[in-house]
């Protein structure tokens, strides 16, 4: 057994609080980094048109941000760590010849991450997060087909909207930017899902039936927004 000289009882209520107010000047460790910071979740971002002169600057302050760790004595997870170069889609770039580093170990490289809920990939197409989104309402739209012949179209409605309109309205100002034919799966689910509620053949026209209920097509909410 080791005496704590620092810290607070894990599932306290002043937890999180006195672990925001700790970090919180995290921001002033770098005065060129951008940090978003939300819970313990810290991301950092770094803009050049140059793309060795923006690794050896990250590094550089990376460095920086090391020393503030050290001196509030916390651990910087670099296993936990990864960074995203975006780029236009035409460009290409040698990985091995990106090296984003602390303390000597290296950061992982990826394609696409996960930013409060929203898949990022690295030429921001936002082809992760519609395949992602397509997914999770094709299993929504399944449920409500089973329950098409048991609830009335009230319920429905209600379960349209917590299971199905809110991953396809969830930071769609975003992504719903995306071209008609990336965006078509998801409008095949929302027309799918239109039917069900009406109770309609898997062929009827939607356009009358989004008017009956008061109900958005995707590309409208988008661009209201």
């Amino acid at each position: 057994m080791l005496k704590l000289t620092c810290g607070v009882p894990q599932g306290s209520v002043s937890g999180p609080v006195l672990f925001l107010i700790y970090i919180n000047d995290i921001i002033n460790a770098s005065k060129i980094l951008q940090l978003i910071l939300f819970a313990d979740d810290t991301n950092i971002f770094l803009s050049d048109a140059n793309v060795d002169r923006l690794i050896s600057t990250l590094n550089s302050e990376l460095a920086c941000m090391s020393k503030w760790f050290a001196i509030n004595r916390l651990s910087f997870n670099v296993s936990k760590t990864n960074f995203i170069l975006f780029c236009y889609s035409r460009k290409r770039y040698d990985k091995c010849e990106i090296k984003i580093m602390l303390n000597g170990i290296a950061f992982e490289q990826v394609k696409c991450a996960k930013f409060f809920g929203v898949y990022i990939d690295e030429h921001l197409s936002w082809d992760n997060h519609i395949q992602e989104v397509a997914c999770k309402v094709s299993r929504n739209v399944g449920i409500l087909r089973k329950l098409k012949f048991t609830l009335p179209q009230t319920c429905l409605l209600l379960l349209y909207n917590s299971l199905v309109l809110l991953y396809l309205d969830y930071f769609s100002i975003i992504w719903g930017c995306s071209s008609p034919n990336k965006l078509k799966s998801l409008i095949v689910l929302q027309n799918r899902t239109v039917r069900i509620i009406a109770k309609t053949e898997f062929r009827a026209h939607t356009t009358s039936l989004f008017k009956k209920y008061s109900l958005l097509k995707i590309w409208t909410f988008v661009s209201f927004k």
